[in-house]
């Protein structure tokens, strides 16, 4: 039988710590390495976690997935908002193959865009390898739009300032 974690917290907020994911962690310790090497940990419907402790839940889940321990990460509810989070942010792109997500609706694992207000929100993985030589003047000229009474000769300096930056 797996050993079960439940991803939650006894704060009124709901907000999971690192902190308190250490403890549920040294809570099952033993369980894990002793039942059939195998650990499900529940992320309750309810529950917020700030990025650096989901980051850590992803590192534990890879690191017991190394060694051996079947790792399942279930999202209960069907409107968990840590899923979706999870799913815009990119966060399961960086699960081993061997970690098992389930969720009631299932799992999007590639990062999406995401509308919010008057903006859309794409977060994606970067390329070291491909430079695209227009951003660095697409995001002067957002800035530089912004300030007003601008010469075109201010402009452009601060095109180049933008570029040298960038690319360096």
């Amino acid at each position: 039988m797996a050993a079960t974690i439940q991803f939650k917290t006894e704060k009124k907020s709901g907000w999971v710590s690192g902190y308190d994911l250490e403890k549920l962690l040294v809570e099952v310790k033993d369980k894990i390495f002793t039942n059939k090497k195998a650990l499900t940990i529940v992320i309750q419907a309810r529950a917020n976690a700030p990025i650096n402790t989901l980051i850590r839940l992803i590192n534990v889940a890879n690191q017991l997935d190394h060694k051996g321990v079947k790792v399942t990460l279930d999202f209960s509810g069907k409107t968990n908002k840590l899923l979706g989070y999870c799913e815009t942010m990119g966060f399961f792109e960086c699960l081993s193959d061997g970690v098992k997500l389930k969720s009631p609706n299932g799992i999007n694992k590639v990062s999406r865009i995401k509308k919010s207000g008057n903006s859309y929100i794409s977060i994606n993985k970067i390329s070291g390898s491909v430079h695209d030589k227009s951003l660095p003047k697409k995001l002067a000229a957002k800035i530089t739009d912004k300030i007003p009474n601008i010469t075109e000769e201010q402009r452009s300096e601060l095109y180049i300032q933008f570029f040298l930056y960038l690319v360096n």
